[in-house]
């Protein structure tokens, strides 16, 4: 039963982001224990995105005050993900993490790989936040229950979305080069040390698989521009170009080039413009006149009929999505959501075909895919087409950009 239900949100999964691309697989330990360390972005959707692009059995741990919600709680057991304690969890709670510990290393005796999220919170930032010892001693603790069975390794991971919010977005999953447990206590050195070795060897690791952002004080100026005319690539070399872009200009801001400095104000003056009029940097970055425009314009009264189909569950999926506090548990929400409401409306359908037998449900049903697959993968078209056409409308020429800047 297990294994068919996650085939289904596998689909669903693969269905929800436009474009989903792995790098770096082959790095992956045959033969061993191995657990994930990915950096800590957009709630279940991390985890999912490990569990997905390594393609082999993973089981995650994740801080226990995220378990306090009861659907969060049983979507997390769901997807076997279980809760590890931390300090402000209290005291008499972290005794708790060595029943969660042993649990860990029967999982690694029976070939379940572990991920665990080292910065212990999410942020909707591309910056890697400090790590947690909690995967350290984990990973010590379970080097000594393998007992040379077999090699157990770190495996840093990079997750990077083009939009942490929105359906349609794309996602890319970079494995980095493993760090050898059994290895690193070869040195005998105190654990305090070794700890805080393996958390600088780590975070290194880390931040050559994700885009990091080290200044605080430009973030947004300088995601914008690293990002800006890039949207027509693959996310892979998207990536790697903005990794370049952001230690370029952090560097320069270092050296108080007066030309980025010129640059990050022009930026910040743009962004101010977008927020007072509610569209998103993405869409400034998303080319107006094209072919492909051209033809979803055509498309249009298609799009539009199956808009009207799928009004009602769209926007019951978007009201319930935004009921948590947690911003970032937004597109998890929306998923998980998406999935139940039209698993609903298809099961109901198949129900009256089966009981009715009647061609009209039939009809009826395949209507229902078919429209409600066109308006999945054209929604966000849609709507970045109308919101660079109110660029183009009310933008002031003092704000715009081109290549050469």
């Amino acid at each position: 039963m297990f294994v068919v239900l996650k085939s289904i949100v596998f689909v669903f999964f693969r269905l929800f982001y436009k474009s989903f691309q792995v790098v770096g697989k082959e790095k992956l330990p045959k033969n061993a224990a191995i657990i994930f360390s990915p950096n800590h972005q957009n709630a279940l959707m991390d985890a999912l995105a490990v569990i997905y692009a390594a393609d082999i059995p993973v089981c995650f741990f994740a801080r226990a005050d995220i378990f306090k919600n009861k659907i969060v709680c049983f979507l997390l057991h769901f997807f076997r993900v279980y809760p590890i304690y931390r300090v402000r969890d209290g005291y008499g709670e972290l005794k708790q993490n060595e029943q969660q510990f042993r649990m860990a290393s029967t999982l690694l005796k029976n070939s379940y790989s572990i991920g665990i999220m080292p910065e212990g919170n999410h942020a909707p930032d591309k910056r890697l936040r400090p790590l947690l010892k909690g995967i350290f001693r984990l990973a010590v603790e379970a080097v000594h229950e393998l007992d040379n069975e077999k090699e157990l390794f770190i495996v840093p991971v990079g997750i990077d979305y083009s939009n942490y919010y929105y359906s349609r977005s794309s996602l890319l999953v970079r494995f980095g080069d493993p760090i050898n447990v059994k290895e690193q206590l070869a040195h005998n050195e105190q654990l305090p040390c070794l700890f805080n070795r393996l958390k600088e060897d780590l975070a290194v690791k880390m931040k050559n698989e994700m885009l990091h952002i080290e200044n605080t004080s430009y973030y947004h100026e300088i995601l914008f521009l690293s990002e800006f005319s890039l949207s027509r690539i693959s996310h892979v070399d998207r990536f790697r170009l903005a990794q370049d872009r952001i230690s370029d200009i952090e560097s320069k801001l270092k050296n108080a080039d007066i030309h980025t400095i010129q640059l990050i104000d022009k930026t910040h003056k743009l962004l101010v413009f977008l927020n007072a009029n509610n569209i998103s940097s993405e869409a400034y970055l998303f080319p107006l006149f094209s072919y492909k425009n051209l033809f979803l314009l055509l498309l249009f009264p298609v799009y539009l009929s199956a808009f009207i189909l799928h009004a009602f569950p769209y926007y019951l999926i978007r009201k319930l999505s935004h009921q948590s506090n947690d911003s970032q548990f937004i597109s998890t929400y929306k998923f998980v959501f998406a999935i139940l409401v039209y698993a609903s409306i298809f099961i109901t359908s198949l129900v009256l075909i089966i009981f009715s037998k009647n061609v009209f449900f039939v009809t009826l049903l395949f209507i229902l895919a078919f429209t409600g697959l066109l308006f999945l993968l054209l929604k966000k078209e849609y709507q970045m087409i109308l919101s660079a056409l109110k660029i183009s409308i009310l933008c002031p020429a003092e704000l715009t950009f081109d290549k050469t800047e």
